[in-house]
């Protein structure tokens, strides 16, 4: 439910920098990632089964993250391009997943393959320039947050998923890190509620 939390900041995020292809990404991830723990915490049905509103999550999720790779080349990455490869990365997750969503090989094919693009890319034009204090903490969150995440595929150990819903958490904030790591100055959660809620009170008012 916390990462749920995180993605609708990504939401405020998307469409203060004007990044209309990530901002329904991140509407279309909050959606998934809200119902499927909804579902399975209070075991009910809302138009689909949990396991339905998982096998949404994990496209949404795996295109957040592909996306995610994608911007961080953004400067060798003409805009048509970067919504090309943001296309192409969600028709290759989407056949992959229909072939056997839970099976891990179908989310970790496809996210190699972007990688395999993006390492060409830097090759090829050489690394951007990255703000280092985010690059560091989004990686290091992230690294914690996979591991996590593999430690939780034990049910038996993990139980109480508590070791699920960390992973998310850290993933959710190694993110929030990653999407700045190509900007000067480092945006809050509180930062990014804040500048919204200003924002519509100036609408409102004026």
């Amino acid at each position: 439910m916390y990462n749920s939390y995180i993605f609708a900041s990504y939401i405020i995020f998307n469409e203060i920098s004007k990044k209309k292809l990530l901002f329904y990404l991140s509407i279309f991830t909050f959606i998934c990632s809200f119902f499927y723990h909804i579902c399975e915490n209070l075991n009910i049905i809302i138009y689909i089964s949990y396991i339905k509103w998982n096998e949404l999550d994990i496209i949404a999720t795996i295109s957040y993250l592909n996306s995610l790779l994608i911007s961080l080349t953004k400067f060798h990455f003409d805009k048509i391009e970067q919504k090309m490869m943001n296309y192409f990365s969600f028709f290759l997750l989407l056949v992959f997943q229909k072939r056997g969503p839970f099976i891990f090989m179908n989310s970790f094919i496809p996210i190699c393959i972007i990688i395999f693009i993006i390492i060409y890319k830097l090759i090829k034009y050489g690394i951007p320039k990255y703000n280092k204090d985010n690059l560091v903490k989004g990686l290091f969150l992230f690294v914690i947050g996979i591991i996590l995440f593999f430690l939780s595929l034990n049910s038996q150990k993990d139980y109480m998923r508590i070791y699920h819903y960390l992973s998310h958490i850290l993933n959710g904030f190694s993110f929030f890190y990653l999407w700045q790591i190509q900007s000067k100055n480092t945006m809050s959660l509180k930062d990014i509620y804040m500048y919204y809620i200003r924002k519509n009170e100036i609408k409102i008012f004026n």
